[in-house]
């Protein structure tokens, strides 16, 4: 019976086992050069929800979503609590009613590259991760 309840986890919320095997968390990154000093999480929650235009805080900031499948899905669980098909879901909606298009998706090798170029821009690395020369940690997501 637990197997099956863990199967059914497993095929309805992504993959915990990966989601556990991360379990160091996430990090949001931007630019050296980026006017943005700091983010609140309900900032970042808002920014990558598409919601970010009535907030000062971070009006002229721009998410940029990872290619990595399993950084993603531990960024949206994490941040969210939101799997992979949930934010698939909710994107289609918003993008059907007109009200929102998901951030653009980068491979995690060409994210630094044009965060160098646009200091406007804001990522997310595995919290194992060091952050790459040219850029600094806005918030840490446990």
């Amino acid at each position: 019976m637990r197997a099956l309840a863990l199967l059914l986890l497993a095929v309805c919320c992504g993959n915990p086992a990966a989601l556990a095997r991360e379990g160091s968390g996430v990090i949001l990154i931007v630019s050296e050069r980026a006017a943005v000093k700091a983010l609140a999480r309900d900032e970042v929650a808002s920014l990558f929800l598409g919601m970010g235009a009535g907030r000062s805080a971070i009006q002229g900031v721009t998410p940029v979503d990872s290619e990595d499948s399993e950084l993603r899905e531990l960024f949206y669980q994490t941040l969210l609590g939101r799997s992979r098909n949930q934010m698939r879901a909710y994107w289609s909606r918003m993008v059907f009613t007109g009200q929102g298009k998901p951030p653009r998706s980068l491979p995690p090798e060409d994210i630094v590259r044009e965060l160098a170029q646009r200091p406007d821009l804001v990522a997310y690395l595995r919290g194992d991760q060091k952050p790459p020369p040219g850029t600094r940690t806005l918030l840490v997501l446990p």
